[in-house]
């Protein structure tokens, strides 16, 4: 075979021998190779009328069809980049891809694909209905050796997903070393089981074309059924079929549980790749399969055009004491066995492996930068600016020359073919609203390794509840009376509704305590379904109140208009964690009901109470003002320090009595002891045992200790009217 500069020459080598040798095998019939080359013709022709010209993308959308071939070909025949898109990726992440080339074309199959392409702002163009009645006229045109031929995509597990460039020239190698190396012969059929976005799709179809054999493409729905799988490689004599390691082996577990045949006698090679194969897995392959179809361990990756290495046909006596057999590099690739000073080690002696640039991708689209990080210079190259692939993954050379794979050189996993950084996966898993962080491994069980992620989850917040109270509200609550409206409380012993007859007593206690307080403006945090909203309106000239449901503050306002309260009311929707909506406004009284339970620690506690505080006027409520605030003897010794904390209401607080909403705790002192040493009688310790008080707050005043025995220091009276 004489090594060509393009797969677009292998296709019309293979047409000119035989053209109607059969090109496609499937389910939808067969095509021959001048059956593929019509259709790309007339493609060609339409993807020219549609400005398409050499160089400019040309992406994939959806399945491959029966013309996944002629796409293919049609697609290079312009000169332009094949670009695929995979089928069951997320939209948002396919529109990241497509980027700026939002407007070329994309190749689709089917009427759905079509639909997606149209969402993705690209041009469809359906290669099922193309006319081929075209005859072919450019079968022999082909890129040049050095022009893009197609960009796939990296995994995308350290952030963004890379775009691979690889040359037609590094193609049409591929395709020439590992038909020569399979020994593929125009009888054979090769499977086609890969979807289009994955590279080795395209390693597929390009080595039929360059022995001029047969590709067979797997439906969809036949990709992970073993049965049908099996059935399928009967149907269409599939000979020649590249499994990653994990459905091979799957295959292989089906075949010792006797729920699939083995393998068909005219399968003749069986190549298993994309992650590493176990030595033992390769061992019950060859005693449960016998003298069948050849086993060959396959190594490569995108970056250095597919397939390099190829250990096989594989035998009871391949083993070695550890790794995974890569075996010799196939004809035309260089590689090298690197210490981290870029030494060679010697046989036996583990280093990364690096692939000389020849046989290499190009590099990484835009990405100048990790593009020089991945392809370094080659020290060992005969011409000056030589580049080499440091492929990361850590290998050792056998006497004879063949490469053991020995796993990473860093944290990098492998699951089904995919090079997958643990610390990437982790990363993007603690930007998900919940997790606060992740650990990210594999486990490995009945020869099939599983991602699994150990998840950290976030302290629950304002923000968690917020989606259930949203669904919750949204029901229909008309069956409640107006101001008890009881939705999503719950039961903590059963879960079950809590009785209208204890709300009502909970919230009539609530509303006395504040109105006990006489207040006139008053602020609530976390106003709920108004239930103190609806006890106090009547009694104040003022009401402000706050949630973080939009529908509840909407139906409050509702209800105030139909009211027709003489209070002015003002509901917010707001996050009481971040900021209070109330401007330079103050109030009497500033109440905090059970919001308080979704706040998540001390911190944000002190913080929304700080800022509870702020919003208090100066002097408090006018029955607060009445109070006198008496004040400690100097000589008396002073006691350990307790937080003073504002009380929300419904909330019992201590050991004392319930303190009103917008006041602090202040305990007392124990005198006991102290009556006992002066001689006091029992009742009179026992009246000056500890006791706590509600006193009220003043803004920007701290709670002070005050013993009970003291009578409090008269104070002047200011002169002038007062409110009595």
């Amino acid at each position: 075979m004489v090594d060509q500069t393009s797969v677009v020459e292998h296709f019309a080598a293979a047409l000119q021998r035989d053209p109607d040798a059969v090109a496609v095998d499937g389910v939808d019939g067969r095509l021959s190779f001048a059956d593929v080359d019509r259709r790309a013709e007339r493609v060609r022709h339409e993807l020219e009328a549609l400005g398409v010209t050499p160089g400019d993308p040309v992406f994939h959308v959806g399945t491959r069809g029966p013309h996944f071939a002629a796409a293919l070909l049609a697609t290079w025949r312009l000169g332009a980049v094949w670009r695929p898109l995979e089928p069951d990726a997320a939209p948002a992440r396919h529109a990241r891809v497509v980027g700026r080339d939002r407007g070329a074309v994309a190749l689709v199959m089917g009427g759905p694909d079509e639909d997606r392409a149209r969402d993705l702002g690209l041009r469809p163009l359906r290669v099922d209905l193309a006319d081929p009645a075209a005859q072919g006229t450019a079968g022999t045109r082909s890129p040049g050796a050095t022009d893009a031929a197609y960009v796939t995509l990296t995994s995308g597990t350290t952030g963004e997903p890379k775009g691979v460039v690889s040359s037609h020239q590094g193609l049409a190698r591929l395709a020439t070393r590992l038909a020569t190396h399979l020994r593929l012969v125009p009888d054979d059929g090769v499977l086609q089981l890969h979807p289009s976005s994955v590279d080795i799709s395209l390693e597929e179809v390009v080595t039929t074309w360059r022995a001029g054999c047969r590709s067979v493409p797997v439906p969809d729905d036949v990709r992970t059924d073993l049965v049908g799988l099996d059935r399928h490689l009967r149907d269409h004599r599939v000979t020649v079929v590249d499994l990653p390691t994990s459905l091979w082996i799957v295959w292989l577990e089906a075949i010792e549980r006797g729920e699939v045949p083995r393998p068909p006698t005219h399968l003749r090679v069986v190549g298993v790749g994309s992650e590493p194969v176990p030595r033992d897995a390769i061992a019950r392959w060859l005693q449960t399969c016998g003298p069948g179809p050849a086993l060959y361990s396959l190594y490569g990756s995108t970056e250095t055009g597919i397939t390099t290495h190829a250990a096989g046909p594989l035998t009871l006596q391949d083993d070695t004491e550890e790794g995974t057999p890569l075996g010799h590099p196939l004809p035309g690739v260089v590689g090298y066995v690197l210490d981290e000073s870029l030494t060679p080690v010697a046989a036996g002696g583990r280093g990364q492996l690096y692939v000389r640039a020849d046989v290499a991708a190009l590099g990484y689209r835009q990405a100048p930068a990790a593009t020089a990080t991945a392809f370094v210079p080659d020290p060992f190259a005969v011409e000056p600016g030589g580049r080499m692939y440091a492929t990361g993954d850590c290998v050792s050379e056998t006497a004879t020359g063949a490469l053991v794979h020995h796993g990473r050189i860093d944290a990098t996993l492998s699951v089904n073919g995919f090079s997958v950084r643990p610390e990437g996966v982790a990363r993007v898993l603690g930007q998900v609203h919940g997790i606060e962080s992740a650990r990210v491994h594999t486990v490995r069980e009945g020869g099939v390794t599983t991602l699994v992620a150990d998840l950290q989850p976030s302290p629950p917040g304002d923000d968690d509840w917020r989606p259930v109270y949203e669904a919750l509200y949204a029901d229909d609550r008309t069956s409640y009376p107006l101001g008890l409206d009881a939705t999503s409380w719950l039961s903590a012993v059963d879960g079950s509704p809590v009785p209208l007859a204890t709300m009502e007593a909970w919230r009539d206690a609530a509303v006395a305590r504040v109105l006990d307080l006489e207040p006139r403006r008053v602020l609530e945090l976390g106003c709920g379904t108004g239930m103190v909203l609806h006890g106090i309106v009547d009694h104040v000239e003022r009401y402000v109140g706050i949630d973080f449901v939009p529908d509840v503050v909407e139906t409050l306002e509702t209800q105030v208009r139909e009211r027709g309260v003489r209070a002015s009311v003002e509901l917010h929707v707001g996050d009481i964690r971040s900021s209070l909506p109330i401007r330079d406004e103050t109030f009497d009284v500033v109440v905090l009901n059970s919001v308080v339970q979704y706040l998540r620690g001390g911190r944000e506690l002190r913080a929304v109470l700080d800022r509870a505080a702020a919003a208090l006027a100066p002097g408090g409520t006018r029955r607060g003002r009445r109070r006198p605030q008496p004040r400690p003897r100097p000589r008396l010794p002073r006691l350990a320090r307790r937080p003073t904390r504002l009380l929300p209401a419904g909330r019992t607080v201590g050991r004392g009595d319930r303190a009103a909403a917008g006041t602090a705790l202040v305990p007392r002192p124990r005198r006991a002891g102290r009556q006992a040493r002066t001689g006091g009688d029992a009742e009179q310790g026992r009246r000056h045992r500890r006791r706590d008080v509600a006193v009220p707050l003043r803004r920007g005043a701290r709670a002070r200790r005050r013993p009970s025995c003291h009578p409090p220091r008269p104070r002047a009276r200011r002169s002038g009217p007062h409110r009595a």
